[in-house]
């Protein structure tokens, strides 16, 4: 009985990076794994990221692109899973991840395809069946990933109110931790033409509400254009 003991420890010992099998069958794709995960709003994240430390355990990983979800960070640390696909990452590398989320923890679902690699944006990997290698702006046209690659974090940060409006718009940021950088305001009438373009360069800092003088524009109808670094968003106003 002691000389097995002393075996097994002795195979341990000798052979760390052993694992155990994955009881998983043939892993879905990028796109099939996101089937379903609108019906699941604050468990699942998917973000565009670079990869910063890699240890045993964690990857660090700067967000660079909420596409859909919010992980209410700039940079996070998700716990690795041996039936994952995190072997294949690398640091200084661009990805898509696809993560489940409890509170502040990430880490990736099992038995699913749930990173793409992104070069000159183009996207590598297990993508959908049969397509391996895609444009970064051609994922929002394919099943399943579409619905996902389509959803608004912009639409969904921020609070455009009153509506209708008389003297004041305001914009809030309804995130809580996150600030949107880089913003910008600009507004049109109904026939497209631009009334007035306005410019935050310290951005919008979480639960802050940004302000607009709207009294010099007549009554009717006019369209708001909200942008950061990365998406536009257009909102409809009623001028009263």
């Amino acid at each position: 009985m002691r000389k097995r003991i002393f075996l097994l420890l002795l195979a341990i010992f000798l052979f760390p990076a052993i694992h155990f099998a994955c009881p998983c069958g043939p892993s879905k794709s990028f796109c099939e794994s996101l089937e379903g995960i609108t019906n699941h709003p604050g468990q699942m994240v998917v973000i565009r990221g670079m990869v910063g430390n890699i240890s045993d355990e964690q990857v660090e990983i700067s967000v660079r692109e909420q596409i859909y979800g919010n992980t209410c960070q700039s940079k996070i640390k998700v716990f690795k899973d041996i039936c994952s696909d995190y072997v294949i990452l690398e640091e200084r590398k661009e990805y898509v991840f696809l993560l489940q989320r409890f509170e502040d923890t990430f880490f990736p679902p099992s038995c699913s395809a749930t990173v793409l690699e992104i070069e000159n944006e183009m996207v590598t990997g297990n993508i959908a069946p049969g397509i391996e290698s895609i444009g970064y702006q051609d994922l929002t046209e394919l099943k399943n990933c579409g619905a996902v690659f389509n959803y608004s974090f912009l639409e969904n940060a921020l609070a455009v109110f009153p509506n209708p409006v008389r003297d004041f718009l305001k914009i809030k940021n309804i995130n809580p931790i996150t600030a949107i950088t880089q913003f910008e305001l600009t507004i049109f009438d109904a026939k497209g033409q631009t009334i007035k373009w306005y410019k935050k360069e310290d951005g919008i800092l979480p639960k802050e509400v940004w302000t607009i003088d709207v009294q010099y524009l007549s009554a009717g109808i006019y369209f708001v254009k909200l942008s950061n670094e990365v998406e536009v968003r257009t909102f409809r106003i009623v001028k009263q």
